[in-house]
């Protein structure tokens, strides 16, 4: 029999688990631990050889011995938006040639310089010929073949000899209308053929009796027509370098002596553009 103040309470099985628990602070859950400081590297530690050495050996907290670059700092280091960019950029001007050539072009502008000689007519001396070439068009739908219509002006001078006088010159101007087809061969070479209708003025000098020089020239345009054929080697979109093999034939050759010139034949080198 026990006394009322000897009493021992009922016996109650103990709650380890709401004892021992320790609640944890939300923000405590997302500060990451620092690591010990046999875990740093001491190239993440900042100073001198002989400062980091004293550092890691030291207990210094680890977040007073580790230094993080300002260039590296979360705040500031974004690789993948700036690789993501600088990819974008390559794969842009990489497109761009690619895009161009797809399109194509329809305009070409051409100057021309080279060597000219007489048709029809004894040389004497090869002269100078030079011209301008513009067109219009493209590649003919279904085919590789490019089709353009042009408009020329030309210019060629040199020398005859005619019944038995040496030395007479002739200069011979003439502006065309026509057309011209291209086949490339490759990437960069191609060849093409060009057929104009042209008016041409033909000026001659001639002797007096007296042994004098003098020059006729044509008041009237001569119906003529040009024949021309050439290759062009085109190393970017925007340019190409040729070379052509021009002639031009008079159709309307009234008034003219016998051995006098039928038309001409000029040798040009090509510069081009095509925009």
């Amino acid at each position: 029999m026990t006394l009322f103040g000897d009493a021992k309470p009922a016996h109650r099985p103990r709650d380890l688990r709401a004892r021992h628990a320790v609640p944890l602070p939300r923000s405590s859950l997302l500060v990451p631990l620092a690591p010990p400081a046999s875990l740093v590297r001491p190239s993440q530690v900042s100073g001198s050889f002989g400062e980091r050495r004293q550092a890691l050996n030291s207990d210094q907290p680890w977040s007073a011995i580790v230094k993080l670059s300002p260039s590296c700092s979360s705040a500031r280091c974004r690789p993948a938006p700036l690789c993501f960019l600088l990819a974008s950029s390559l794969a842009f001007c990489l497109a761009l040639p690619s895009r161009a050539e797809a399109q194509g072009t329809h305009f070409i502008a051409e100057a021309e310089l080279g060597v000219a000689m007489p048709m029809g007519a004894e040389l004497d001396e090869a002269g100078m010929g030079i011209g301008a070439t513009f067109g219009f068009g493209g590649k003919v739908p279904g085919t590789f073949v490019r089709g353009y219509l042009l408009a020329q002006a030309n210019f060629s001078q040199f020398s005859i000899n005619r019944c038995g006088v040496q030395g007479l010159d002739r200069h011979v101007t003439d502006t065309a209308l026509g057309a011209r087809m291209l086949i490339p061969l490759f990437d960069s070479i191609r060849v093409f053929g060009d057929v104009l209708l042209a008016s041409a003025w033909v000026s001659s000098q001639e002797l007096d009796s007296a042994g004098m020089r003098y020059w006729i020239e044509d008041a009237d345009p001569r119906m003529a027509a040009i024949f021309s054929a050439g290759i062009q080697f085109r190393p970017m979109s925007l340019l190409s370098l040729g070379a052509r093999a021009d002639f031009l034939t008079l159709l309307d050759q009234t008034e003219l002596p016998e051995g006098e010139v039928e038309g001409r034949v000029s040798f040009l080198g090509s510069v081009s553009l095509h925009f």
